[in-house]
């Protein structure tokens, strides 16, 4: 039992040292793709779940990050992050199955966010605009 364990540790591990860990810009591409097959799917459930699957492959990257970056996090892995925290009020607003009349708060949520530490009037951030268009697609 034991062994079984520490060979399964292992191969975790060796695994995540051994695949290239997404960058950023890797997830802003597969957000892309999801998010043009979203916004053909023809139910809410089918757009939602495109949503739901790059969340997925941000918290497997987020997770990949963590175990690489014991001491200290990456460059990399904080991009990677913010992306993530960009797109959270998208994902919230999905995931509590709220309706087109909270679409301007979160909206707003989104923009403020990216708005912080910012000049005024300065554009959106990629990650800003990404979750905007996400948005756009559970809001029309």
């Amino acid at each position: 039992m034991r062994g079984t364990l520490t060979l399964f540790v292992v191969l975790l591990f060796s695994q995540v040292s051994w695949s290239e860990i997404l960058k950023v810009e890797d997830l802003h591409k597969k957000s892309e793709v999801l998010l043009k097959e979203s916004a053909k799917a023809k139910t809410d459930t089918d757009r939602s779940a495109k949503l739901l699957d790059l969340k997925k492959t941000i918290d497997t990257t987020l997770d990949a990050y963590r175990a690489k970056d014991l001491e200290e996090n990456s460059e990399a892995h904080e991009e990677a992050a913010l992306f993530f925290y960009t797109l959270e009020p998208v994902f919230k607003f999905v995931e509590e199955k709220k309706k087109p009349a909270d679409c301007g708060p979160t909206e707003g949520k989104i923009k403020s966010a990216d708005a912080q530490g910012r000049p005024e009037g300065a554009p959106l951030t990629k990650n800003a605009a990404i979750a905007l268009d996400w948005l756009k697609v559970f809001c029309k």
